[in-house]
This record gives structure tokens, C-alpha cells and sequence, in this order.
């Protein structure tokens, strides 16, 4: 196993997790604030319709949108 630092881009926040590979560390660090589904197919249908796109594994992803009241 290998201790590898996890760093949060915004903050530079970093946190160390001993993991065999470095997807296991970020998976790690990632799932105490994302969860993973596959959304029904009404769910997808009103995530579009609210203008969230599918993203493609790879591709670069686009640069979050800021919520009302922040930045």
C-alpha cells in the first residue's frame, strides 16, 4: 500500500489515505461528500429539463456553475 495525498483544488486542503491504488484514495476522500445511483429515467427527464447535461467519462469536464447567492 501506498499513503497518497488527496488534494481539494479549491481549498488545497489535503488528506492522506493508505490505499493499494490512487482511485481507491480518491474514491475514498470523494464518497464522504458524493454518492453514486442510477437516476430513473423521470429523474434524468427533469435533470435535463433544469438544464443539467450528460457528461462523457474523459472528456474535460466544464467549470461548475455558481448558485444563486455565491461568488
Amino acid at each position: 500500500m501506498a499513503v497518497y495525498g488527496v488534494r481539494h483544488k479549491a481549498s488545497g486542503k489535503i488528506r492522506l489515505v493508505d490505499a493499494k491504488l490512487r482511485v481507491q484514495a480518491l474514491n475514498h476522500v470523494a464518497g464522504d461528500e458524493y454518492a453514486v445511483t442510477i437516476p430513473a429515467a423521470r429523474e434524468i427527464a427533469e435533470l435535463a429539463r433544469q438544464g443539467v447535461i450528460i457528461e462523457d467519462y474523459g472528456a474535460e469536464p466544464e467549470a461548475p456553475v455558481a448558485e444563486e447567492g455565491e461568488g
